[in-house]
């Protein structure tokens, strides 16, 4: 018999997991983190903001029983955090088996570990049934959409009129709020507006916000301050909070009960203590001089949103910047069960763009690139990179700070085979990698 935990990057992935399948779930960040409590280790915080990167297994006891760590949403792990795991599953002698899709978002960090095991050879089963969708159109849009064949589905879209160009960004912009707010604000919970970046998440929330007040559905509210984490620092803004307001909990607080990525919709404020209701039905209390990781939630970025799903889905997929690929373009359209809109400011641009899916550079690509530099023997204008002043080899090779091979990016497939070999008298285990390609994880998981 199997122990099995789950450990997934994100709380909402966690809670998700939990309740799909009733394996007791956590992040791994606070799973590294207690292993290595209880193993007698003070823990001391290694990044300015708090976050930990850096765990100390060694004296962490090998388990007695044979257990298995379920990694859900593990497109999103990098190749550190993917390290710091198999060494804490090597010195606890359990098994990590990764479940995920990496033709969704890949990881913020370096590398794309699951994706690399899985072309390395690592044991992979597949999942292909689609559970989410419900409108037969748009299953088969989505469908389309994992295959490849992104042309097919801006046609099925197209002619259902969801597939919508308009050049100005002041006009699409106008657009998509008047369809956001035909929707009543206790109504709001049943539809999502995606976005590329943070910039114009803001923007949104504003402008529609505003668009609730004039409509008078909405009161002004009282400003309060917020922590809003922004890549590797938390930074301190205000926001405005009316009763009725819809929000997004942006940290995890287990006393409170919410996660990040959990939304709801404020039914009162007393002072600096907020009463809301969570979309899934619960009631949750706190002041925010105390716990203050909210912001709206009338619009969300494409990352916060994985593993969301409602019933209408309205995207902003302009073509300017660097937001579009295949992997956007799948997971905008396969958050909606019902339907799905599209906009953008070029159709042409947008289906160049969304043909592929995204490639992350490692420092195995700048290794070729290199070589072959070494070969032709000069730099050409494209290779430079932030050195456009050299012009030989030489000068380049030159310029470059060599790192000890044991600072580099850990080999994730190193550790892999480290770890099944590191047990039970050095037999291998057999590989138990799932990867679902066309449905949350989560939703296969207790089926």
């Amino acid at each position: 018999m199997f122990k099995v935990r789950g450990v997934c990057f994100t709380g909402k992935a966690a809670d998700g997991l939990e309740k799909e399948s009733g394996i007791p779930s956590s992040t791994i960040h606070s799973f590294l983190g207690k292993l290595e409590k209880e193993s007698g280790i003070k823990a001391e915080r290694d990044s300015e903001d708090g976050i930990r990167q850096h765990w100390d297994f060694s004296k962490v006891k090998p388990t007695q029983e044979r257990e298995i760590w379920i990694v859900d949403k593990v497109g999103l792990v990098d190749n550190h955090l993917m390290d710091e795991l198999q060494q804490a599953a090597i010195a606890y002698n359990a098994q990590v088996v990764p479940s995920g899709d990496y033709d969704q978002l890949p990881p913020v960090g370096a590398g794309e570990p699951f994706k690399a095991l899985i072309e390395a050879g690592a044991g992979t089963a597949y999942l292909e049934d689609i559970r989410r969708q419900r409108d037969l159109e748009l299953l088969e849009a989505v469908r389309h959409s994992v295959k490849g064949d992104t042309l097919k589905t801006y046609e099925i879209l197209d002619k259902r009129g969801d597939y919508r160009e308009i050049g100005s960004r002041d006009d699409r912009m106008c657009e998509i709020r008047n369809i956001m707010r035909q929707a009543k604000l206790e109504d709001y919970k049943n539809q999502l507006l995606l976005v590329s970046t943070n910039g114009t998440r803001k923007e949104y929330n504003d402008m529609i916000r505003r668009d609730y007040i004039f409509a008078g559905q909405l009161d002004k509210g009282t400003t309060f301050k917020i922590t809003s984490h922004n890549g590797e620092k938390d930074v301190t803004e205000k926001r405005r909070f009316a009763r009725r307001d819809r929000i997004i909990f942006t940290g995890n607080n287990r006393c409170l009960g919410v996660l990040n990525g959990t939304m709801g919709q404020i039914e009162n404020i007393q002072g600096s203590v907020f009463t809301v209701r969570t979309d899934n039905g619960e009631q949750v209390t706190f002041d925010i001089e105390q716990y203050n990781s909210i912001d709206y939630s009338y619009a969300v970025t494409n990352y916060k949103a994985q593993g969301m799903g409602v019933d209408f889905v309205v995207a902003d997929m302009p073509t300017t910047g660097r937001g579009q690929n295949r992997n956007a373009a799948y997971v905008d359209l396969s958050r909606a069960k019902q339907r799905a809109i599209v906009f953008t400011d070029s159709k042409e641009r947008l289906e160049k763009q969304t043909r592929a899916f995204v490639k992350k550079v490692s420092s195995r690509d700048f290794a070729e690139r290199i070589q072959k530099m070494v070969r032709r023997g000069y730099v050409a204008n494209n290779e430079r990179y932030h050195v456009p002043e050299k012009k030989s080899i030489g000068e380049l090779l030159a310029s470059v700070k060599w790192k000890p091979l044991d600072e580099r990016v850990p080999d994730i497939w190193q550790t892999y085979e480290r770890q099944k070999t590191q047990r039970d008298g050095k037999k291998p285990l057999p590989s138990l990698i799932r990867q679902h390609r066309l449905d949350e994880p989560s939703e296969g998981m207790g089926r």
